[in-house]
């Protein structure tokens, strides 16, 4: 949990971090419970469940995927939620794509990836 107990500010730095190191070409690994985090920054998603991989999916999949996010127990990414209740494609990562894709009334390329 990289970002456990960290202050928005450290959460900022730290994101930043791993985004440097995303760009150095460095292949990255995050164990996390946060799913906005995860939305954030994923290329692949993998849940386990009792000790079992559940899954191993892009995100935009897994979090559209209700049954199986209840069987895991995970809710859907606030940017997730926000992005399909305004109707937008794709959906957004960050609050700034959120917005820019709003003012821009929800078409191109707004996703905010985190990465690189």
């Amino acid at each position: 949990e990289p970002a456990a107990s960290l202050d928005p500010e450290n959460c900022r730095l730290l994101e930043e971090n791993l985004g440097m190191l995303e760009r150095q070409g460095l292949a990255l690994a995050v164990a996390t419970h946060d799913v906005d985090f995860a939305w954030r920054w994923a290329e692949r998603v993998l849940v386990f469940r009792e000790g079992v991989l559940e899954a191993d999916r892009p995100p935009e999949a897994l979090f559209s995927d209700e049954p199986q996010l209840e069987r895991c127990g995970l809710a859907r990414p606030l940017m997730f939620r926000a992005g399909r209740a305004a109707g937008l494609s794709p959906l957004p990562r960050t609050i700034e794509a959120f917005e820019q894709a709003v003012s821009r009334g929800g078409t191109g390329d707004h996703t905010g990836r985190m990465k690189g």
